[in-house]
């Protein structure tokens, strides 16, 4: 049989195109995070990156954080550590961040004494299982421990390697378990992620790291997989939350998450002139008219728009408790939601329906409070950032208690009219300010929003 003479030119064509198309797609892209606190360059503790289209995601643990995708193979690889043990190796956990309990998987290549240790971000140990293992895999399971950054290292043979966890929600003792020498959990989910992610995706990412003080860091990015990309993110205290870690109101304000227990509180405080339908509020610079109000109003701090940035806005009682304040799927906080996120930070049970100062034997109000500009000690551990911006008084419309207090508002509960407000001050504490409706509903306050 003879061949078409147009058979060799279109085979030609054919791998022509085909060389073109292989050299067209890439082979590999490589997204190096970087991180700062306050501009100052730090180590992260691990790196959360999720395919939105997808919904599949997967981790970056210190000092890894280089994550390549290889489309020629689509096979992912996160470059290993420089230094890193030879015959000891230890899996990432599963789940990290946890909020219960954790596993992970240590194995070594020969028999001998298997060290697992677990410390909290002081140094301290928290627990520990020694054992004379086999060669392969073993599983660890950590249940409970303090609220933040631990660190678990396992030492085999003179050999040791380590990783940092970050626990969602403390208070019961850490529990150390060795969970057998077959673990049920696994990395398998890295592949599975890498499968679906093409270039186009669009990727959402969460750092996390211990700052200066011990404390817990993070913030959030994301764009389009374009390529071989450099993100850095500036972290800011606290965790944030992962569901929705930026939310813009209706005059595009973009305002930072912050996760507080199983709460998502906005970062700063409210800074819309709009209700989220459109409305606006009116602001009121005039002092009589201030006090004279019926209807919802704002103002800056004595008038000042330099104040807007870094206070937010002050409101009275009737912008606070109209339900198109926040933005969609977000509310003012009532009283009780105040109490779950205080009681969260360690405030007894006893004092959560108490008026007046409360919760200053945990520092509760500390944990909430900005490191900055505060009189009294704040830790801001909680990632709340309040600051002290003062209040307007309904009485006469005057500024007052700038750098010392500051009040926010509680939405009314259904059938109530106590207007609750929660009080910051000097104090390690936190207030619970009552009031009834027409007594003190003028006052200029702050608001955050929460998520619903």
């Amino acid at each position: 049989m003879r061949t078409s003479k147009s058979f060799v030119p279109c085979l030609t064509v054919l791998l022509l195109t085909l060389l073109v198309h292989e050299r067209a797609m890439p082979q590999d892209v490589s997204i190096t995070f970087a991180a700062t606190i306050d501009g100052v360059p730090v180590p992260m503790d691990s790196i959360w990156v999720k395919d939105v289209g997808s919904g599949t995601d997967t981790m970056l643990y210190w000092p890894d954080t280089v994550l390549v995708l290889d489309f020629s193979t689509g096979i992912p690889n996160v470059l290993p550590p420089k230094g890193a043990a030879s015959g000891l190796s230890m899996s990432q956990a599963v789940p990290n961040p946890y909020d219960g309990r954790t596993q992970l998987q240590v194995s070594v290549e020969d028999a001998g004494d298997l060290t697992f240790t677990v410390h909290d971000a002081m140094g301290r140990t928290l627990a520990r299982q020694q054992r004379t293992v086999g060669r392969g895999t073993h599983a660890f399971s950590c249940t409970g421990g303090p609220t933040g950054v631990l660190f678990v290292e396992a030492q085999w043979n003179g050999q040791r390697t380590n990783q940092r966890l970050l626990n969602m929600s403390g208070g019961q003792p850490m529990d150390l378990r060795y969970a057998g020498g077959e673990s049920t959990t696994g990395n398998g989910h890295w592949k599975a992620a890498w499968d679906t992610w093409q270039i186009g995706d669009s990727l959402l990412y969460i750092v996390f790291a211990t700052g200066p003080d011990g404390y817990v860091f993070s913030a959030s990015g994301g764009g389009t997989l374009t390529g071989t990309s450099t993100p850095l993110l500036d972290l800011l205290p606290g965790v944030v939350c992962a569901e929705e870690p930026l939310v813009t109101d209706i005059d595009g304000n973009i305002y930072p998450v912050v996760q507080i227990g199983d709460q998502c509180w906005m970062a700063t405080n409210l800074r819309t002139s709009r209700y989220r339908d459109g409305t606006t509020i009116p602001n009121v610079p005039d002092n009589t008219e201030w006090s004279q109000l019926t209807s919802g109003a704002w103002c800056n701090y004595e008038n000042n728009p330099g104040n807007d940035t870094i206070y937010g806005k002050l409101y009275n009682s009737f912008v606070a408790n109209n339900p198109n304040t926040c933005p969609s799927g977000w509310h003012v906080p009532t009283d009780v939601e105040w109490q779950q996120m205080e009681a969260f930070l360690g405030m007894p049970a006893a004092e959560l329906n108490a008026t007046g100062t409360r919760g200053a034997a945990q520092n509760v109000g500390g944990k909430l409070k900005a490191t900055i500009l505060w009189w009294g000690p704040g830790t801001n551990e909680s990632g709340f950032s309040g600051l002290p911006g003062g209040i307007r008084s309904e009485a006469d419309g005057e500024f007052g208690w700038l750098l010392s207090n500051s009040f926010w508002w509680c939405a009314v509960e259904s059938g109530s009219e106590i207007l609750y407000t929660r009080r910051l001050s000097s104090s390690a504490g936190i207030d619970r300010v009552e009031g009834l409706g027409g007594t003190y509903e003028r006052e200029g306050y702050y608001l955050r929003c929460l998520r619903d």
